[in-house]
């Protein structure tokens, strides 16, 4: 957009951690978050009207979109304002949740909304068995499947995400099967990487996260349900690609801005990590002027797709993938922000990235005009 004779960097969508706690004890998770039973608000964590203020001023860069994660968004026991605050203001409305505190009256107000939520829901078993062994809370199966249902029943656009290791790994053609008898729209596999919690977890080698991908591709089909996957694009075939959800949803890390609970102005959750992605902090520092001018976020909008580096910037599929996701590493910093993907460099180094995804830029002569 443009502002008088200057160009505004576009900003797509506000990624908000609105609370750092979870009623939940998963065994992978990155962000580790304390852990509470009961919603409630806490004086600690951003406020309503720090999240109200947020948008309004991001308004101007174009903002389609606010996403919420957490932590679990629904121990906010004003998570609903939230959303028809961000709904009042035109945008569309992202919620990840482990869905066992998902009440009917909230499923209710969200369907309201002018623009269809898309509310993703995380179920890793299709039994409470090996879902709970990943989650560490007795019971939340059920209440899972219980929040599910609540959104499923009000006609909300719903993903059921398993987190796929070596625990699950034998369930997951039947929690696919239990997402699409449940009524969601799409199933999503996040394969579970050394980060966090997930060190100490027993997880899956790339072979066998390729081989699953495949087998669920195919499964699909016959569930009747959109799958996709974690497994970056330029590691897929053709036909996998054009059979799932592959291509939509993707993490568009250089028109993302990120607030975490505490306040600290971030993208996606790499803030946590490293100084190098934090930006400021709501009530200390100027939102808006943050986006329009702080250096590292322009070097990350000049350079995603263009400056990624090694096979990701051969990769054809790299305006698409964007490099996968930055944090897989949770040690990255700004001089390593642009390295390739850990899963793709790993293949091309055994000789196995596809060689059709890969082409060699280089700078066509210009002709000179006499």
């Amino acid at each position: 957009m443009e502002t008088g004779t200057r160009r505004e960097p576009l900003l797509t969508t506000l990624l908000i951690y609105p609370t750092s706690r979870c009623n939940l004890k998963c065994r992978h998770c990155y962000f580790a978050p304390t852990y509470e039973a009961q919603p409630g608000n806490r004086a600690d964590e951003i406020s309503y009207e720090q999240i109200c203020r947020a948008i309004d001023d991001l308004l101007p860069f174009g903002l389609d979109t606010c996403k919420l994660s957490g932590g679990e968004p629904f121990l906010r026991e004003d998570v609903m304002g939230i959303c028809c605050y961000a709904d009042c203001r035109g945008l569309g409305v992202i919620i990840e949740t482990n869905g066992t505190l998902v009440q009917k009256h909230q499923a209710d107000v969200l369907a309201q909304l002018r623009r269809k939520p898309f509310v993703s829901v995380s179920i890793d078993g299709a039994t409470a068995a090996t879902h709970e062994a990943l989650r560490g809370v007795p019971g939340s199966f059920e209440a899972a499947l219980q929040g599910l249902a609540h959104l499923v029943g009000v006609g909300l656009n719903v993903q059921v995400i398993a987190a796929a290791y070596e625990g699950n790994k034998g369930e997951l053609p039947q929690i696919m099967d239990l997402a699409a008898a449940k009524g969601a729209k799409s199933f999503k596999v996040c394969f579970v990487n050394r980060v966090g919690r997930a060190r100490n977890l027993s997880l899956l080698g790339r072979d066998e996260a390729l081989a699953l991908d495949a087998q669920l591709t195919a499964h699909a089909r016959q569930a009747g349900i959109r799958y996709c996957s974690s497994i970056p694009v330029g590691l897929k075939s053709a036909r996998e690609i054009l059979d799932t959800c592959a291509l939509n949803g993707r993490c568009n890390v250089n028109s993302t801005l990120g607030l975490l609970a505490d306040g600290t102005i971030t993208i996606c959750g790499m803030g946590r990590y490293t100084p190098d992605f934090r930006f400021g902090r709501l009530g200390q520092d100027d939102l808006a002027t943050l986006w329009a001018t702080h250096p590292t976020l322009q070097l990350i909008r000049d350079g995603i797709p263009g400056k990624l580096g090694g096979v990701c910037g051969r990769c054809v599929a790299r305006t698409a993938c964007l490099g996968h996701c930055r944090i897989d590493n949770e040690n990255v910093t700004l001089r390593t922000f642009f390295d390739p993907f850990v899963a793709c460099a790993e293949m091309e180094s055994l000789g196995r990235f596809p060689k059709s995804r890969i082409i060699e830029r280089r700078l066509a002569a210009v002709p000179r005009v006499a």
